[in-house]
C-alpha cells in the first residue's frame, strides 16, 4: 500500500503509464550510463508473469507466451565488460535466444561474449558487419567447429550477475504489468539504480587509508556526478591553490608534482590542461565539499 501523502493510486498509476508510454525511464536509463565496450555480452532470462499480467489484448503483442515454464516474459539484455546493462528487449517466453540480435545495433569494433544459444552463421555474420569479434562456443552438434577465446569467454558470468541483481525487484522477478511498457519501464528503472549504485562505490574506492579526498576536475565524469547526487550541489571545473603559496598553481608539471600531495585521486575524462581542481572529502556520509574553486585545501 502507498503512503496517504502520495496521493490516489489511480493518478499515480496513470502517472507512472504516462511515463512509460513516453519513454522517460529509459532516457534515465541511457543518462546514467558510462560502459566499458571493450567486450559486451548477452544473455536473457526467463520472468513469471502473473495471471493479472494476462488479457491486456489478443490482438497486441505484450511479451506474453506461453512456455515449459508457464506464462512467461523473456528478459533480453546486453552488458559492458564490467556487467552492466546497456540494452534491455522483451519478448515472449518462448522465443529463441538467437532470435534477438538487434540488441547490437549499436555497438562496434568489440569482442562479443555469448552462449551456444547465440551461435548461428546470422548472428556471426552480423557480429563480422560492425568490425566485432564473436567470442560464442558452437553446439555440439555442429560439423566444423570455430575457434573462440576461451579465457574472455570467462567473463561472462557478469551478465548472469547482473540478472541476480535485478532480481531482486520483486516487479521485475515476476511481471504484474499488463502492457510491455510499462514492464520495461520497470526493468530499465532497477538497471538505472544498478548504475547509480556502481558509481557510488566507483567513488567510494578512490578513498585509500592515507587520505580522504579525491580532486574533481570534469564534472562531466559518472563518478562526479555520483558525487554530486549525495552532496546535492554542483562540481565545476574550479582552481587548485598549494597551501602555503599566494598564486594559482598554473603550470602543468608544477600541478602534476604538487596535487597529489594533497588530493587522494584527480577524476578526469579528458586532458585537463590548466582547469584546476574542486577537493571533496569523502570519508562518510554526507559527502563535505572542502574547496570549491580557487583557494587553499581546509583540512
Amino acid at each position: 500500500m502507498l503512503p496517504f501523502y502520495y496521493g490516489k493510486y489511480r493518478s499515480i498509476h496513470k502517472r507512472f503509464k504516462d511515463w512509460c508510454d513516453k519513454d522517460i525511464f529509459s532516457r534515465l536509463f541511457k543518462s546514467v550510463q558510462n560502459p566499458d565496450l571493450q567486450e559486451v555480452m548477452l544473455d536473457s532470462t526467463i520472468a513469471r508473469a502473473h495471471a493479472c499480467a494476462t488479457g491486456y489484448d489478443k490482438d497486441d503483442n505484450q511479451a506474453i507466451g506461453r512456455s515449459v515454464g508457464g506464462i512467461t516474459t523473456k528478459i533480453h539484455a546486453m552488458t559492458d565488460a564490467l556487467g552492466n546493462p546497456i540494452e534491455i528487449l522483451l519478448s515472449e517466453g518462448k522465443t529463441h535466444d538467437s532470435k534477438v540480435a538487434n540488441l547490437l545495433k549499436n555497438v562496434y569494433n568489440t569482442k562479443v561474449i555469448a552462449d551456444r544459444a547465440y551461435h548461428s552463421n546470422e548472428i556471426r555474420q552480423h557480429i563480422q558487419s560492425i568490425s566485432s569479434e564473436a567470442v560464442i562456443p558452437c553446439k555440439s552438434n555442429t560439423l566444423n567447429h570455430i575457434p573462440f577465446d576461451s579465457h574472455v569467454y570467462k567473463e561472462r558470468h557478469l551478465i548472469e550477475n547482473f540478472f541476480s541483481k535485478i532480481k531482486h525487484f520483486r516487479r521485475v522477478f515476476s511481471r504484474f504489468d499488463k502492457t510491455i511498457s510499462a514492464y520495461i519501464g520497470m526493468i530499465k528503472l532497477a538497471c538505472t539504480f544498478i548504475w547509480l549504485l556502481r558509481n557510488y562505490f566507483c567513488a567510494q574506492n578512490l578513498v585509500t587509508k592515507s587520505k580522504n579526498t579525491v580532486g574533481i576536475r570534469v564534472s562531466e565524469h559518472y563518478v562526479p556526478r555520483a558525487i554530486s547526487a549525495e552532496i546535492g550541489e554542483p562540481l565545476v571545473i574550479s582552481s587548485f591553490i598549494v597551501p602555503g603559496h599566494q598564486h594559482v598553481v598554473t603550470d602543468c608539471d608544477e600541478v602534476d608534482s604538487q596535487i597529489m600531495n594533497y588530493l587522494d585521486a584527480v577524476v578526469e575524462s579528458d586532458y585537463c590542461g590548466y582547469d584546476l581542481t574542486t577537493v571533496v572529502e569523502l570519508l562518510e556520509l554526507p559527502y563535505q565539499i572542502l574547496r570549491q574553486g580557487a583557494g587553499e585545501i581546509d583540512l
